[in-house]
């Protein structure tokens, strides 16, 4: 889909909404070939430069790669551009805007009235079908989408070739799947649980890997969320040691560190935390922006939990030390994935910009989806694919709309 933001003064942004629309709904009287090629150049520049960036800054592409589907990283999209020609973008306007399914979001200085004559005007550029509360019935929720699920007890693992051969850098994330969160209030102790989790992990990960190991000075942990998939991250990144040791020391910050901090932890401590997730969650937001923030999470989710502070604040007074450990359990109970984009060596020297090989291979006869690539020809452990079920949802479950009928 396509996103168009605008902020300014209230009493000029019609005026400009209406002639950013104007433009994207007549790309021929915006955009000549001269002007389509500069763009197209520059965005492949900016491709290039992105995928010769530290390689921490790359894991989070490459671990979606290896968790969803569908995704298109950074390597396949610069690709794909080099196949774009001025008619595909001429195109853009009978393909995609022909029929468009629009929702705004209206925030600040404005009442009910100027929410409805922005949202006209947005329709009135846009051809577009419906604006109402049926039409987000008939739309699965924007949650929703495949998550790797590799089996309880299995580790896999994928080690990427180097995108800059002069980077001495090689870096390791390790994911660990705790699976769908439960429904309801439950689901959304989970989540809790799994923020408690990294405000517990953080400062011994730190400690352990940064300081006392001195692996490298980039050390990271914490909750991963993914649709409604919950799972736990430690990230490392060394110029003196090679992935294949950071996977080694992650492993053993996780057997011989967190797991009996966790195992000895008691109420006291736990409740600590608890107050401290309690006091973030109270804390008045830091300006408009902030708040606007927020709002539209909600709205790109499609969930609308505009009391979804309050609701986590209620949750906070039922957790307790028992029922975290036992998501913990279950956490670490559960499949990990290792992502492993290690440093130039004497065999990859040739290899400047290799575009990792995720490519997904199917077996059929395990049911199972496997990664391949050049350094390490299979995938240990099965997989299997986790969908969230969609169901349409009930009109009462969704916000009242002043600006339809229907």
């Amino acid at each position: 889909g396509v996103q168009v933001s605008v902020s300014g003064f209230s009493q000029h942004l019609e005026k400009f909404l209406s002639l950013v629309l104007q433009r994207i709904s007549k790309p021929s009287e915006l955009l000549k070939p001269d002007r389509f090629e500069a763009i197209k150049t520059g965005s492949q520049e900016d491709m290039n430069n992105a995928l010769l960036a530290e390689p921490y800054r790359l894991m989070s592409g490459l671990m979606n790669k290896a968790l969803e589907r569908p995704y298109w990283d950074l390597w396949q999209v610069r690709d794909a551009l080099e196949d774009i020609k001025y008619e595909d973008v001429m195109a853009f306007e009978e393909r995609h805007l022909s029929d468009v399914a629009m929702e705004v979001f209206v925030f600040g200085n404005a009442n009910s009235e100027d929410a409805k004559r922005i949202t006209s005007l947005a329709s009135q550029n846009l051809p577009c079908k419906a604006v109402s509360v049926s039409l987000l019935e008939k739309l699965p929720p924007a949650d929703i989408g495949f998550v790797a699920n590799p089996k309880p007890g299995t580790r896999s693992s994928f080690r990427a070739p180097p995108t800059d051969t002069a980077n001495p850098n090689s870096c390791v994330e390790n994911y660990y799947q705790y699976g769908l969160q439960r429904d309801g209030e439950a689901g959304e102790r989970d989540r809790l649980y799994l923020a408690a989790l990294g405000a517990l992990a953080h400062g011994p990960a730190y400690d352990t890997l940064r300081t006392k190991e001195q692996l490298g000075y980039i050390v990271s942990s914490g909750g991963d969320r993914r649709s409604r998939v919950l799972g736990f991250k430690v990230l490392v990144e060394s110029a003196i040691r090679n992935a294949t040791y950071l996977d080694s020391r992650i492993t053993n910050f996780m057997d011989n560190v967190l797991d009996p901090m966790v195992k000895k932890l008691d109420k006291t401590r736990f409740d600590g935390v608890v107050d401290t997730l309690a006091t973030q969650l109270k804390e008045p937001a830091q300006g408009a922006s902030s708040v606007r923030k927020t709002a539209l999470s909600e709205v790109q989710s499609r969930t609308y939990r505009w009391d979804r502070r309050e609701k986590q604040l209620q949750q906070l007074k039922l957790m307790n030390v028992e029922e975290f450990k036992d998501f913990y359990t279950n956490l670490r109970a559960g499949g990990s994935v290792s992502v492993q984009l290690d440093r130039a060596d004497a065999t990859l020297a040739a290899k400047s910009q290799a575009t990792p090989d995720l490519t997904v291979q199917e077996d059929n006869s395990q049911q199972a989806i496997c990664f391949q690539s050049d350094d390490l020809p299979g995938v240990l452990g099965a997989w299997q694919v986790k969908q969230d079920v969609f169901s349409p949802r009930s009109p009462s479950a969704l916000p009242e709309c002043e600006l339809c009928d229907h």
